[in-house]
């Protein structure tokens, strides 16, 4: 809590509820369709976008819980690794500042104290694993010689672009974007890194629902 004398402690709320909705199917018509940038009552052409879109988010979150459960092996093989302390502290001022701007706040009011509000052990532990991974990751990746192959990285960009109604435009947008494109490139050679782990891995696959599924791969962070 941002109040430090209330953290920790067992605290009532007074909710003052003003609606209640429920979720209903939406109707399949042409108000539906275009929000999926589909022309016409083309119910089948829509079944099929649905699909693909289910199709690539399902994909993704299996790619994204393969990849935590690698990751996760990497800290611990690496669990005696030292990190200099002024790591880890730039990387809790990074956090702190991606917090305090999801929540609202402006970086540049002078007026607000952002460590007294979000102080550095709230971010610590996070921010150690994010430093130690990047070193972990950056020390495999000139092991293995790895290099981002041109192609995977535009399979990636127009990956990333299918998602939009005009792809093309967001493919030329990263491509003029070299900050943009340079993370796309370190993700790039991430996954590379993983495929190369995998080689030597055992692996053993689990069904689970669509949902679950792609619950585990959102709950998936590095």
């Amino acid at each position: 809590y941002y109040e430090e004398e209330r953290r920790g402690a067992a605290m009532d709320f007074a909710v003052t509820l003003h609606e209640v909705r429920e979720l209903e199917p939406a109707p399949l018509d042409d108000k539906l369709f275009s929000a999926y940038g589909i022309k016409g009552a083309d119910e089948a052409l829509f079944r099929a976008e649905v699909r693909q879109n289910m199709a690539r988010e399902l994909r993704k979150a299996v790619d994204a819980r393969i990849k935590q459960q690698v990751m996760d092996v990497l800290i611990d093989a690496y669990a005696e690794l030292e990190i200099p302390a002024a790591l880890i502290s730039r990387e809790a001022q990074l956090l702190r500042k991606e917090m305090f701007e999801h929540l609202g706040g402006e970086t540049a009011n002078e007026n607000v104290d952002i460590e007294s509000i979000l102080p550095d052990e709230m971010f610590a532990a996070k921010a150690t694993r994010r430093v130690k991974l990047g070193l972990i990751l950056n020390r495999l990746i000139d092991h293995y010689e790895l290099k981002a192959d041109p192609d995977a990285l535009r399979r990636a960009v127009e990956d990333i672009a299918s998602a939009y109604q005009d792809p093309e435009e967001v493919v030329n947008w990263y491509y003029a974007n070299q900050e943009e494109l340079s993370s796309v490139e370190s993700r790039v050679l991430e996954d590379s890194l993983v495929a190369r782990l995998l080689e030597s891995a055992t692996l053993s696959d689990r069904a689970c629902a669509y949902r679950e599924a792609i619950a585990l791969g959102q709950r998936s962070k590095l």
